[in-house]
């Protein structure tokens, strides 16, 4: 099938359309404005930036409707390309079998979660072996994702293709920003960005606002997102202020009063809140998970190893410019140009092959 004669239509949808996925998408559609962008999904976010796309539906929360939401639309609007964003989403655009090209983008693989049963592993692994053998484009975003997707059998047999693209921030501050070294607030404030829910880790967090407040009585612990209603109360009773979710304007000047970021997730891709720290200079530490290999930035294992990390930061100058420096250079390879090339390159291709 040849390139399209009109402007292409792309088709996105995910059923979790909140925090890091809402921002990741709307980023792919500003970059991107020679393409008609179209979103059919669930999730709080729904709506709230709706001028970014030519049309917004709602999407079922069921899986099974999902798939059936998902034709009914397709037909509807004939898209050039459907590009599913989640593993859920991946799993009901793939199972749908649509006459159009689809491109799959996890945004970090369920099956890497460490908290899963063995069993339940398993299972995840199967069906995205199984779905692997449908003809599709997997966008990743770092090697480790581009490793896992490469061990699927579709991939290995040639039916899907593997395209690695950057990630870049979502928020990017017009104005020059404090220099490395700066007054600390009569707070020292420390933030985690994401939705609550066992991915993110609360309870890690939970346990560091906890290890944290015994070195620095006055140390303030901020959650930026919501989710999960008994993990925010258990971040809540640690002593953690938990925003809920925040427009633009709301989450730049929190990211401006941040002294250190901190991500507490088990498992991503590549997180944009990390990529949102770096653009306001936040020395930043994170776990020590396998997206992050080969990065500069501070990764440490346990919560002891955070709160140390975070004690240092705060108390030495010197060590703080340094992993504002570190956390800086993750920018130089994971950036909008660089995304925006990707995606155009990777769009191109797809719409080129067809379906």
């Amino acid at each position: 099938m040849s390139y399209p004669t009109h402007t292409p239509r792309i088709l996105h949808t995910t059923n979790v359309y909140d925090g890091g996925i809402s921002r990741a998408v709307e980023k792919i559609v500003s970059l991107t404005p020679q393409y008609e962008h179209h979103l059919l999904a669930a999730g709080g976010s729904v709506g709230s930036g709706a001028a970014e796309f030519a049309s917004v539906t709602e999407l079922s929360r069921d899986p099974l409707r999902a798939i059936g939401d998902l034709r009914t639309r397709a037909h509807q609007l004939q898209p050039d390309l459907v590009h599913a964003h989640s593993s859920w989403a991946g799993f009901f655009c793939r199972a749908a079998a649509l006459p159009v090209h689809t491109i799959y983008q996890p945004h970090c693989f369920v099956l890497q979660d460490p908290q899963r049963a063995g069993w339940k592993q398993g299972v995840f692994r199967a069906a995205e072996q199984l779905l692997s053998l449908r003809k599709h484009t997997m966008v990743v975003l770092t090697p480790e994702e581009e490793s896992v997707a490469r061990s699927m059998i579709g991939v290995r047999l040639g039916r899907a293709q593997v395209v690695r693209v950057p990630n870049a921030a979502h928020r990017e501050p017009a104005d020059p920003l404090r220099t490395a070294t700066q007054p600390w607030h009569e707070r020292a404030r420390v933030a985690m960005i994401g939705r609550i829910c066992p991915q993110k880790d609360p309870r890690f967090f939970a346990q560091l606002a906890k290890a944290l407040q015994r070195k620095h009585e006055d140390a303030e612990l901020i959650w930026i997102g919501d989710g999960d209603p008994d993990a925010r109360r258990l971040l809540e009773h640690n002593g953690v202020t938990v925003t809920g979710w925040v427009g633009d304007d709301e989450l730049d000047a929190l990211l401006r009063s941040i002294d250190v970021y901190v991500h507490s997730a088990l498992y991503e891709g590549f997180p944009l809140s990390v990529l949102d720290a770096a653009s306001y200079r936040i020395p930043t530490v994170v776990r020590d998970i396998p997206c992050f290999d080969g990065t500069p930035l501070v990764c440490e294992s346990t919560v002891t190893e955070v709160a140390d990390q975070i004690h240092h930061i705060v108390a030495d100058d010197d060590y703080h410019d340094e992993v504002v420096d570190r956390t800086v250079r993750v920018l130089s390879t994971m950036n909008k140009t660089k995304q925006r090339q990707a995606f155009v390159d990777c769009y191109d291709a797809c719409l080129a092959e067809g379906a």
